[in-house]
């Protein structure tokens, strides 16, 4: 099994339940509208980097974006100060 199967599904998911644009979340996550396209059309893989600031953004566990758990609850809570949300 991919171990990026979910991620697509679940990028998108959490990207319209915050109510963003494609090209929103990806000026965000300082990313090309292309490149974060590929991302959720599951043409690439983000970095490990990456996985991580969209899980700080949106609240939930990397295993739980990539589908490792069904749980997108994090354990282990981070502080690296906030994480920016511009609306």
């Amino acid at each position: 099994m991919d171990r990026f199967a979910k991620f697509p599904q679940r990028l998108k998911e959490l990207r319209l339940k915050n109510k963003l644009s494609q090209a929103k979340f990806a000026q965000l996550m300082g990313v090309s509208d292309t490149q974060y396209q590929r991302y959720e059309y599951g043409e690439n893989e983000p970095t490990i980097g990456l996985l991580f600031v969209i899980g700080l953004y949106f609240e939930v566990s990397v295993d739980w974006l990539l589908g490792l758990t069904d749980d997108p609850e994090r354990k282990h809570k981070v502080e690296f100060g906030p994480v920016q949300k511009n609306e």
